[in-house]
């Protein structure tokens, strides 16, 4: 990424990538995120009790699990 100044002048280049939760890196975001979700979850041991981690981790089931389904456990 480069910025243009109205004057003539510019920044110099900077590298830049999409985060990893993007849907262009999906694929390679995904363990990235599900590491960080983990130990979150485990933070609130009470909460984490409550809650079936498969709901979360399996793409098409949580598409397809009504919102309420999914707030029963809360």
């Amino acid at each position: 990424m480069q910025v243009f100044f109205r004057g003539g002048t510019s920044s110099q280049r900077v590298p830049w990538t999409f985060p990893s939760d993007t849907a262009s890196r999906r694929a390679e975001g995904m363990p990235v995120l599900v590491k960080k979700f983990e130990p979150a979850l485990r933070a609130t041991s009470s909460q984490a009790d409550r809650i079936d981690q498969g709901k979360c981790l399996r793409k098409q089931r949580l598409a397809a699990m009504p919102v309420s389904d999914f707030n029963a456990n809360w």
